[in-house]
């Protein structure tokens, strides 16, 4: 069974409306019944037809016979020189008897066609002898004369027995004779379907009635006592021949209110099938080709009666292939490199692949080692996030991927694919961390981010916060240099003395000096001029000094960074205008530079020409004093207290200076301290303005979501608080303000980092042994806030859900919303949810979906298996004494939900003695219900 079709239900091109020469009305083919079959399947082949209903008037001649002469006959096939290949794949083309009656009755003055379309597995025997040799046939003459309604033979009804085949020729005879263009024999419906109900052990389940009504439904007044008829005639039907696009909404139910009102009046939901009605070579499987028949299940009857358990999702009439998905994004088949494992490639389905099996069958290690190999950090997120270890890990284990691509298990060299991954137990083992980014966040901000001016604004943001983190990593750079300033300073001025003191003795020595000057031969009006010159040398003096000391840092400013972000110029995308801006950059970077440096040496060279001047002043104001020093020269006690009070005069001015140093690099400190307070204070502003910047409504209909601003109180205490200080050395107020801290304004936050700043920077607060002060304060000045992203549901926040619900909630948000379009790998969600969510939620959005994404699933659950429609079921089995497999200790069978084979009790493998449906039954606990609740969905 897994080897004619392992990948289970594919939309196929299914042509369920094409004729034989036996159709002796309207026939184009002729009667050359070789070049019939011939050109029958070359053109099928060609266009990939893999189903035909073969159809005639009210006979099966024509399937009878390419089934007896040629289809159970390869020489008959060779001698039309179809090659062995051709001939494999022809007979892998299902050919279904259709036979096509017109009813006794007339609907708008026409007469009405029904068709019956027989299973295969129906023999041509039973077909004849039990339907068509029962069937009573009218034969209707078209007006010869005036008013007149003649039969052709027996009056107007001929049963037609053991004499079908002559009575088939007569009829063929007056038809082509009489009426050209049009069928001049009728039969009651009530007969058919009297016929067929009543013979169940023959018929039953094994046929579909059809009938053909390509006009537009939904403007049929059905209330109007006039289309009683036609009403009961389509009650009757399975389904309807037709391309209109409103027929086939309205066979859905789509123009009712519900669809079991739509059932209430019609018995059932009619879904739409289409066939190419050809009666010439030239129409053959192309006669309307952008109204395609696409019907996915496995081409059986039993794949074809799906499309009345699944009358919207597994039938389309369209020109393309539906759901078809980037073949980079579909896993197309699994192998196991093991010895322990089947070394069988396991197919994978496109749309839904459900693995189903009894307990440790290899259910749970197959998906795994799919999520491992396929995306290893995907598997490694989710495991850890989830407290998961890993259990029996594998040998080796592959994904091949349906672009060719490989990805081996462990390999570094794996292409670049990613998965949602699942695992067991997942969703409720997943709690949401508090204030710390848990993945029901991240699951939410990934929904978030599909929204394009969230994104924008996100993206944004990632920058933005980036800058405040520079920006703050400079100015505690800068804090620290100017609080090393602060304590070098202090220290230098500790050892060059006390500024009072040193005033003190200047003021002394000036005394003596004085004394001792009045003592001298210099007159006093000169010793004034000799103390005022003096003291204008010593201040150009001490002008020199400062100067020269900005010289010093000048020099150091001339060396300057600049960033032009050059991490942000590689990720433009166009190389031509990435390399443009990269050079573009240097360029102004250096001219910039350039610049600077020239601005830094003017200045430079404008203080050097200050120090000339300076210089040259005071070589004059010596000059002007020279006589004064030759008179004081020889007073040996003036100069030397003269020469003290220079010494301890300069000592003061360079505690003056370093006092304004020390003075300068405080205010710095305080300028810091402002600026970090105001930068981390804007972390709270950028996350503010989400809530402004995002439009979160028209996102869902049930789902709601928001986004609030908050400080991450808890994470505070535990990386600032706790690990800084130590509350046994700490003053109980200031650990209580501490440990008690919350935020309330942005103002108030401010206030708080600034007075712990220069706690911290004082030494006020005793911190934990080993922690430096530039430690406590990037502790401090951390980004604090963050995004709590909000979904409701039902009235019900996620944070205050119970657990199945907020599992429930979470699925949803990774299958529903999730706009991306990598495969989903699931582990047993039933472990998470109640069957009620199971049966009424998740079974929708699985089944949304996989139209756009590939789902592998494993389940116990009969609910998502048919529920969801799973396109394919791949079943696991260990090998035990009542559990046998063929060769190894796992194995694995896959195929459709459609593939049916009664138990053959011959066959000793477990796997292999029944068909997919009938593991179903036996693996899955409610499956025979779950399969009963699934055909009476619509009423079948």
């Amino acid at each position: 069974m897994n080897k004619i079709y392992p990948k289970g239900s594919e939309w196929r091109k299914w042509d369920l409306h094409v004729h034989t020469p036996e159709s002796s009305l309207n026939n184009g083919f002729g009667a050359d019944w070789d070049e019939y079959i011939k050109q029958l399947f070359t053109r099928a082949l060609q266009n990939e037809i893999a189903v035909i209903a073969i159809t005639d008037y009210f006979t099966i001649e024509g399937y009878k016979k390419i089934k007896n002469e040629y289809l159970s006959n390869d020489a008959k096939l060779i001698e039309l020189q179809f090659s062995e290949k051709q001939i494999s794949e022809i007979k892998r083309i299902l050919l279904l008897p259709n036979i096509e009656f017109r009813l006794d009755k007339l609907v708008q003055q026409n007469r009405v066609n029904f068709h019956v379309i027989f299973s295969n597995d129906v023999s041509i025997e039973d077909i004849d002898e039990n339907f068509l040799q029962q069937l009573k046939i009218i034969y209707e003459g078209a007006p010869q004369e005036a008013g007149e309604r003649r039969a052709l033979t027996q009056k107007n009804l001929i049963a037609l027995g053991t004499k079908l085949q002559e009575e088939h020729k007569e009829f063929r005879k007056h038809s082509s004779k009489l009426f050209t263009g049009m069928m001049n024999a009728v039969v009651s419906d009530e007969t058919i379907t009297d016929l067929l109900t009543s013979q169940p052990s023959i018929f039953k389940g094994k046929y579909l009635i059809v009938t053909p009504s390509d006009e537009d439904l939904s403007a049929v007044a059905w209330n109007n006592q006039g289309h009683h008829t036609r009403k009961v005639i389509i009650q009757k039907s399975d389904c309807l021949f037709s391309s209109n696009s409103k027929t086939r909404d309205w066979g859905l139910g789509k123009f009712n209110a519900t669809s079991q009102e739509y059932i209430k009046e019609f018995k059932s939901l009619k879904p739409c099938i289409w066939g190419s009605d050809s009666h010439t070579y030239e129409e053959l499987f192309v006669k309307n080709a952008n109204k395609l028949c696409w019907i996915k299940a496995d081409p059986t009857f039993e794949g074809l009666k799906q499309i009345i358990y699944e009358p919207e999702e597994r039938v389309r009439i369209s020109d393309r292939k539906p759901d078809e998905k980037k073949i980079y994004e579909v896993i197309d088949s699994l192998r196991f490199l093991d010895t322990s494992f089947t070394t069988d490639f396991i197919q994978c389905n496109q749309n839904m692949t459900a693995i189903i099996g009894g307990k440790s069958t290899g259910k749970s290690i197959l998906l795994r080692s799919t999520a491992k190999t396929a995306d290893v950090v995907e598997y490694e997120k989710r495991n850890k996030s989830a407290g998961i270890d890993e259990k029996r890990p594998v040998q080796g284990f592959e994904v091949i991927w349906k672009d060719g691509q490989v990805s081996s298990l462990d390999s570094s060299t794996n292409p670049d694919k990613r998965i949602i991954y699942i695992p067991q137990s997942y969703l409720n083992r997943v709690v949401d961390d508090g204030e710390n980014t848990s993945d029901i966040d991240e699951i939410i901000q990934d929904v978030l981010l599909q929204k394009k001016d969230f994104k924008k604004w996100y993206d944004s943001l990632k920058e933005r916060k980036k800058a405040i983190s520079g920006k703050i990593e400079i100015a505690i750079k800068n804090l620290f240099e100017n609080i090393g300033i602060n304590i070098e300073k202090n220290r230098f001025k500790k050892e060059l003395g006390d500024s009072d003191g040193i005033k003190k003795q200047i003021d002394k020595l000036t005394l003596d000096i004085k004394r001792l000057q009045e003592k001298s031969k210099v007159s006093e009006e000169d010793l004034d001029r000799f103390n005022r010159v003096t003291n204008l040398i010593k201040e150009k003096q001490a002008n020199i000094d400062i100067i020269t000391k900005d010289i010093s840092r000048l020099k150091s400013l001339k060396e300057i960074y600049i960033d032009a972000n050059e991490s942000l110029i590689e990720n433009i995308i166009n190389d031509d205008l990435r390399e443009e801006v990269l050079v573009l950059s240097k360029k102004k970077v250096e001219s910039y530079k350039l610049d600077w440096q020239n601005l830094m040496s003017q200045k430079i060279e404008s203080f050097n020409e200050k120090i000339k001047n300076l210089n040259n002043e005071i070589v004059v104001e010596e000059k002007g004093i020279t006589d004064l020093r030759e008179s004081l020269k020889d007073q040996n006690a003036l100069n030397d207290l003269m020469k003290d009070k220079g010494k301890e005069e300069k000592i003061l001015l360079n505690i003056i200076d370093i006092e304004k140093e020390i003075n300068n690099s405080y205010a710095q400190i305080g300028k810091n301290v402002e600026l970090l307070s105001e930068l981390n204070a804007d972390y709270y502003a950028l996350y503010l303005e989400a809530k402004k910047s995002v439009n979160l409504s028209n996102f869902d209909d049930e789902l709601s979501f928001d986004i609030v601003t908050r400080f991450k109180k808890d994470y505070f205490q535990e990386s600032f608080v706790n690990k800084n200080f130590d509350g046994r050395t700490t003053r109980s107020k200031d650990y209580k303000y501490l440990t008690e801290y919350d935020f309330v304004s942005s103002e108030e936050h401010k206030k708080f980092l600034k007075e712990e700043a220069w706690k911290i920077i004082k030494n006020e607060i005793p911190k934990r042994e080993g922690v430096s002060s530039k430690e406590a304060i990037t502790s401090l000045f951390k980004n604090w806030f963050m995004h709590d992203f909000k979904v409701t549901y039902q009235n019900d926040d996620i944070s205050d859900m119970s657990p199945g619900k907020k599992s429930f909630v979470l699925l949803r948000l990774l299958i529903d919303l999730d706009d991306s379009r990598c495969p989903i790998l699931i582990d047993q969600p039933e472990d998470d949810l109640d069957n009620r969510s199971i049966y009424n939620q998740v079974v929708k959005f699985l089944r949304k979906r996989k139209k756009a994404r590939q789902i592998i699933i494993v389940t116990h659950n009969p609910n998502l298996v048919l529920g969801a429609d799973a396109e394919l079921i791949v079943v696991a089995n260990q090998n035990g004494e009542d559990t046998k497999n063929k060769a190894f200790t796992f194995e694995y069978v896959s195929g459709s939900i459609e593939n049916s084979i009664e138990e053959d009790n011959t066959i000793k493998e477990v796997l292999y003695k029944r068909g997919i449906q009938e593991h179903i039954c036996d693996v899955l606990e409610g499956g025979p219900e779950a399969f009963d609740k699934r055909k009476k969905k619509y009423n079948f």
